[in-house]
């Protein structure tokens, strides 16, 4: 601080300048206070300005306060501008002067602006006190619908307040917590029958007929205290029909001793303010709790039940439920410790730890929920847009921190029923003579990407061990459906911080799944199933993830266009073979990033044998040098589900070459459009509850080379693919067929039925049998031929022979649950 002043004793003057940067009394704050006094033998004056100051909570702006004395007068005057949000303008003026029975106040007009309004104070106000004397006469003060009245009572020895029509909303300009946002017409009566005495006799109430919380009514409070002579202060609360407390509180010894019942108190209220981490908060508790103690050691006990709860999690999405559930409330917690929550299938989770606090106040949480076969998330992309999806398993989430600041650590092991999705940006793709050609998004979708969503006031991680139960979706396109979708194994962890970061870490390996490929100018969309071994790895970046995936599509075409050039002499038998529809596996390798995804392709021949075999093999050793040709034959069967000649494949694929197979291209996209939407309505048919978990529906139309029916605009052979997957993830069955028209000029038309029946034995998936059947025709003899077959396999890691045997006899042993 400095300091600067004269002192004159001979003219009896005095004047002193000061500034001090900084002063703290107990938890008032102040800064920049400007002090100047200045006296002589008849007059003297004060001038005060604290530009900051800092008490109940909050910050008040600058403060000027001028006072000066002349002979028996000493007159003053308070002002700020704005000093606090409700408080707009202040200047107050008055003067004492000396009064027979001692001194009197008057206050002249003032300039008042309180709570939006301007107050005026009644002119008339007059306040004479002195020796055991009190006298106040017209000292209020309104705004034309609230009005503070002072008044003196019991003999000129006793003083009153009444604040009339305030509302309790003004309190929460001082509340430390801003979740909560109080209202209600307020009414506040206080007396103090005589100051003078030491042991003072008062009494005191606030009335809130109708009082609501985040507008919410919760009833009504009234708050009673009084004190007789050589008596404790005593009060009574009520706040609505659900809380009652009486005490008492001894000023002399400052021993308190209050005593709460609850009774059906509404959990709602813990819901505001947790409202960053809960929504849907509801139920009510019982609880019988007291406080007491001596103010610097109080001691807080009780205990209580929670009846009919529930409340949802706002990231995770799940909904727990928790009933006639105890709990223990002490100085600092409200212990959860052996409450019991289930989720919406019944299943059953424990809770350790607690809600922490200091008195009721500075609330936080440090608590661990754990359980078996739990529901974890229940989210939609319009709840999380970086993930989402519904998912359940062996769970542990732990909870810690301040309210405002929660951390949230989620450990799970994936169950069956589990989905996961994961959007990726839309990749913008073209069709030109190379194929497809992946193009660099503009940076307007670059800057989409990277726009995360925050989290505001949580932090949370989530460690994943995910197994074949689940199944994880990577989205590329929704509105198209190029989706890559599987189940596997691997452990992923995704960090999402307060400030929006997203991040994900850990591989994936897929054992079964499937990728509905789709291209701009390309019609159709058509399955590829993921092969068992891919693997996505993760790094961080989300949408940088690395592939290593391999899928197959399969088709059922003639190999004759694509070995044509080797067709030349060839004996009537293997030229009738070679025309006969054959399965075809169209191979996909999916490399790169997620962001920047390289694609490559490849051609199977399953069921060929001798000589036509080995004049396909020849083909494909000549395409391992020409992607383009490879690229366009791919696309043939993509697109007309037939391979197309090799000096015709630039014909086909430029503008005539389209128009000229548009008939089938036009099949094709209504097979497969139709395959999308019936498989949409019977998931929407057979959701929650169905002992059918999830269809796949698939038909196909294509020419047969030896339909004779065959015009160029009615395909002649029809294929029908219907996947049910039952409710236990268990049980799959395949089943379906060809139907023939016509074929070889049979005027009968022919039905070539197949079925796939697969059981995983046991509940980790690995040891499964699979029974399947399937027929063609036989172009020798025009008949049907049949294939059946029944396997069992077994799939697990190990590190000998030894310990391969020991897990097998294990998964026997425990077969089938």
């Amino acid at each position: 601080m400095s300091l600067k002043g004269r002192l004159d004793t001979y003219k009896k003057e005095l004047s002193v300048a000061s500034e001090i940067p900084f002063l703290k009394f107990q938890n008032q704050q102040f800064e920049k206070i400007q002090l100047y006094v200045n006296s002589d033998i008849k007059t003297g004056s004060v001038i005060l300005h604290i530009d900051t100051t800092y008490a109940l909570n909050r910050k008040f702006n600058p403060i000027d306060f001028v006072s000066n004395i002349k002979n028996d007068t000493l007159r003053f005057e308070v002002s700020s501008e704005k000093i606090i949000d409700s408080l707009e303008n202040l200047d107050v003026k008055g003067a004492f002067v000396p009064d027979p029975r001692g001194y009197k106040l008057k206050l002249a007009e003032n300039e008042i602006v309180f709570l939006g309004t301007e107050w005026s104070l009644n002119k008339d106000n007059d306040v004479v006190f002195g020796e055991k004397y009190l006298n106040i006469e017209n000292l209020t003060i309104t705004d034309g619908v609230r009005t503070i009245e002072l008044n003196d009572i019991n003999d000129h020895q006793g003083i009153s307040l009444d604040l009339e029509n305030f509302d309790v909303n003004l309190l929460n300009a001082f509340s430390k917590y801003e979740k909560l946002i109080l209202k209600g017409q307020t009414r506040i009566s206080a007396r103090v029958f005589n100051v003078f005495e030491k042991d003072k006799e008062l009494s005191a109430y606030i009335s809130i007929p109708e009082f609501t919380i985040n507008n919410d009514h919760y009833g009504s409070i009234f708050i009673d205290v009084t004190k007789q002579k050589s008596q404790p202060l005593r009060t009574n609360i009520n706040i609505g029909d659900f809380i009652a407390v009486i005490g008492t509180y001894s000023m002399d010894d400052k021993m308190l001793d209050l005593r709460a019942k609850l009774r059906h108190a509404p959990m709602k209220i813990i819901g505001y303010l947790l409202k960053d981490g809960i929504r849907n908060t509801h139920g009510n508790i019982d609880a019988d709790i007291t406080l007491s103690g001596p103010l610097s050691t109080l001691k807080l006990d009780g205990s209580g039940v929670v009846k009919e709860g529930q409340t949802t999690i706002i990231y995770t999405g799940v909904t727990y439920f928790f009933d006639n559930q105890s709990i223990k409330i002490s100085n600092n917690e409200i212990n959860l410790d052996g409450v019991i929550i289930t989720d919406a299938n019944g299943s059953k989770g424990t809770v350790r730890g607690a809600l922490t606090h200091n008195l009721f106040r500075d609330f936080g949480v440090n608590a661990t929920i754990s359980g078996t076969n739990v529901i974890g998330i229940n989210t939609t992309r319009a709840d999380n847009p970086d993930y989402y999806g519904f998912g359940i398993g062996d769970i542990t989430a732990e909870f810690k921190g301040h309210f405002d600041n929660v951390d949230m650590r989620i450990s799970a092991v994936t169950g069956p029923g589990t989905k996961l999705f994961i959007p990726i940006s839309n990749a913008q793709s073209s069709v030109d003579k190379s194929f497809i050609k992946f193009v660099k998004r503009d940076s307007t979708s670059q800057s989409v990407i990277q726009q995360e969503k925050a989290i505001s006031g949580i932090d949370i991680e989530i460690s994943m061990v995910m197994t074949p139960d689940a199944e994880m979706s990577l989205i590329f396109d929704e509105v198209k459906g190029d989706i890559i979708k599987g189940r596997g194994r691997g452990n992923l962890k995704m960090d999402i911080k307060r400030g929006g970061d997203f991040e994900i870490f850990g591989d994936y390996e897929i054992e079964s799944g499937q990728y509905l490929f789709t291209a701009p100018l390309i019609p159709v969309a058509k399955p590829f199933i993921v092969e068992r071994g891919s693997r996505i790895f993760w790094t961080g970046d989300p949408i940088n993830a690395t592939l290593d995936i391999t899928a197959k599509y399969r088709t059922r075409t003639a190999v004759e266009p694509f070995i044509s050039e080797y067709l030349t002499g060839i004996d009537n038998e293997q030229l009738t073979l070679a025309r006969q529809n054959t399965e075809v596996d169209v191979e996909l390798y999916l490399g790169g990033s997620l962001y920047r995804p390289e694609i490559k392709f490849g051609l199977e021949f399953p069921n060929l044998t001798g000589d036509i075999a080995n004049l396909t093999d020849s083909k494909l050793r000549v395409l391992q040098g020409n992607d383009q040709e490879l690229n366009g034959q791919v696309l043939g069967l993509i697109v007309f589900n037939s391979f197309i000649q090799s000096n015709r494949v630039s014909d086909v694929f430029g503008a005539s070459g389209f128009q000229s197979a548009s008939i089938s291209t036009l099949s094709e996209f209504l097979s497969s459009q139709l395959s999308m939407y019936i498989t949409s309505i019977i998931n929407s048919v057979v959701g929650e509850g169905s002992i059918i978990s999830g269809v796949d529906f698939d038909v196909n139309v294509r020419n047969n080379t030896f339909g004779l029916n065959n015009n160029g605009f009615v395909p002649d052979e029809i294929a029908v693919k219907n996947t049910f997957v039952f409710k236990n993830d268990r049980l799959s069955l395949d089943i379906g067929g060809n139907y023939v028209f016509q074929f070889q000029g049979i005027p009968v038309n022919q039905v070539l039925p197949d079925f796939a029946l697969e059981f995983r034995l046991t509940e980790d998936r690995k040891l499964k049998i699979r029974m399947y059947g399937k027929y063609d025709i036989d172009v020798s003899t025009v008949g049907l031929r049949e294939k059946y077959g029944l396997g069992v396999a077994y799939r697990t890691e190990f590190g000998s022979m030894t310990e391969f045997e020991d897990l097998l006899i294990k998964a026997v042993n425990t077969t089938i649950k």
